[in-house]
């Protein structure tokens, strides 16, 4: 069966932040100038809990601060954990090959 998980993905985080404040601490930049942060919405990481519910991916390229968050997940079978999906790096390289 296939789903849209960057639709169920938006709608955990929309969860999460509600009409709440959210402030972003920036790290830095990757290599195609877009911002690094980690955000909160109070004192709740925001990053954490997305990676931690299965929504999102510990980006290892970056940083490892969120893989035993991760592994919690797939280990749960959480979010996107529950089925199978493609990296997003895998799906925005196939999709450059296919232009």
């Amino acid at each position: 069966m296939s789903y849209m998980c960057g639709v169920e993905s938006k709608k955990a985080l929309v969860e999460i932040v509600q009409d709440k404040l959210v402030r972003c601490e920036i790290s830095g930049a990757d290599r195609y100038g877009r911002l690094l942060a980690t955000c909160f919405v109070g004192k709740q990481n925001i990053n954490a809990t997305m990676v931690q519910r299965g929504w999102a991916l510990s980006y290892r390229r970056y940083s490892a601060r969120y893989v035993a968050k991760e592994q919690e997940a797939i280990t749960l079978q959480q979010g996107i954990h529950a089925g199978l999906f493609m990296m997003p790096w895998e799906w925005r390289k196939a999709c450059r090959n296919t232009r």
